[in-house]
C-alpha cells in the first residue's frame, strides 16, 4: 500500500511518503503570515497545507491508499491502558469509547481520541493499548489544513506511535530505551522496554531545566543498574536546549532504516516522527 504520513509543528510540516511509494521526504516552512488573511473582510477560506506552493505533495496525497496525520504530541494525552478483551468482543468499538470516556471527563470538553493495539497479555485476557485524546476543536482545525480535499482527510495516528515504532525499529524490540523529539520550546518523550510502549509526555521548557526534566523523566522509568538507549531527532536546531546527555547511550537510525528516512533530507530529525507512522498497519 502507498502510504503518506504528514507531521505538523508550530513553523514547518513534514510529508513522508513510503510503502509502496519510493520513499519521499519534503518539509514546507511557513510562519503567522500564513495564516492570516490578507484582508479582515473578505470571506477567504481557511489556510490548507497544500496551498503553499508545493504541488508534489498533493500529487503523493491524491495516490496515497493511505494518508495518516500526526496528532501531536505537545497537545494531547498519550497513556497505555489495559483493556479487558471480553469487553472488547462483546461491544466491539463501543466499549473502547466507554474506556476513552474514562480518562477524560466530559466536563473537561470534547476530545478526538484513538487507541492502537500493540499486544495482549500472557493469558490473552487484556489488551495493551496506546491511547491518545487530543481537543476536538484543535484536531477538526489541524485535519482540515492537512487536507486539499474535505471529503478525503487524513486518518489519525499519534505522534508518540511513530517514535515508538522507530526506536523499536532501530533496537529490534530490545532494552529500555527512549526517543527525544526536540521542537522550539521542549521535546517529545516516548519510553519502551524490549518493546513494550511504557509512557509518552511532551516536557515544556528551556536550557538547562528542559534538559534535567528529560533526564528525571526518563530514568524514572529505568532500573537502576540501566543505562537508557536515546534516540534524538525532532529540530535538531534546537539540540543545544537538552544540553549534554552522558547519562544516556546514544542509538543510530539503523541501516535497514536509513532507505526510509535519509535519502535527500539531509538528516533524519524533523521526519523520524513521520516515517515511524507509514511503518507497519495502522
Amino acid at each position: 500500500m502507498k502510504k503518506l504520513a504528514i507531521d505538523i509543528k508550530d513553523n514547518y510540516a513534514v510529508v513522508v511518503a513510503g510503502g509502496d511509494f519510493k520513499p519521499e521526504f519534503i518539509k514546507i516552512d511557513f510562519g503567522e503570515t500564513d495564516f492570516t488573511p490578507s484582508d479582515e473582510n473578505d470571506n477567504a477560506p481557511p489556510p490548507c497545507l497544500f496551498d503553499m506552493g508545493n504541488t508534489r505533495i498533493a500529487e503523493l496525497y491524491k495516490e496515497a491508499g493511505q494518508v495518516v496525520l500526526s496528532t501531536p504530541m505537545r497537545f494531547s494525552l498519550v497513556k497505555s491502558l489495559s483493556i479487558d478483551q471480553a469487553g472488547i468482543d462483546s461491544y466491539s468499538d463501543d466499549f473502547l469509547r466507554w474506556e476513552a470516556f474514562q480518562q477524560l471527563p466530559e466536563e473537561l470538553g470534547q476530545f478526538i481520541f484513538g487507541f492502537k493495539k500493540l499486544g495482549e497479555s500472557y493469558d490473552n485476557k487484556y489488551g495493551n493499548y496506546l491511547y491518545y485524546a487530543a481537543p476536538q476543536e484543535f484536531m477538526e482545525n489541524l485535519l482540515n489544513f492537512a487536507s486539499p480535499d474535505p471529503e478525503n482527510k487524513p486518518v489519525l495516528g499519534s505522534e508518540a506511535l511513530g517514535l515508538l515504532n522507530i526506536i523499536n525499529t532501530a533496537t529490534d524490540n530490545k532494552g529500555f530505551c527512549a526517543a527525544i523529539s526536540i521542537e522550539q520550546d521542549g521535546a517529545s518523550v516516548v519510553i519502551s522496554r524490549d518493546g513494550v510502549f511504557l509512557k509518552a509526555r511532551f516536557i515544556q521548557g528551556e536550557k538547562p531545566e528542559l534538559g534535567d526534566e528529560i533526564m528525571y523523566y526518563i530514568l524514572s522509568q529505568a532500573s537502576e543498574d540501566v543505562k537508557p538507549g536515546i534516540l534524538i531527532c525532532g529540530d535538531l536546531n534546537q539540540i543545544d536546549t537538552i544540553g549534554v546527555v552522558d547519562w544516556a547511550d546514544m542509538l543510530v537510525i539503523p541501516d535497514s532504516l536509513k532507505p526510509l528516512i535519509m535519502p535527500g533530507v539531509g538528516g533524519p530529525g524533523p521526519f523520524t516522527a513521520a516515517a515511524g507512522l507509514i511503518l507497519n498497519n495502522q
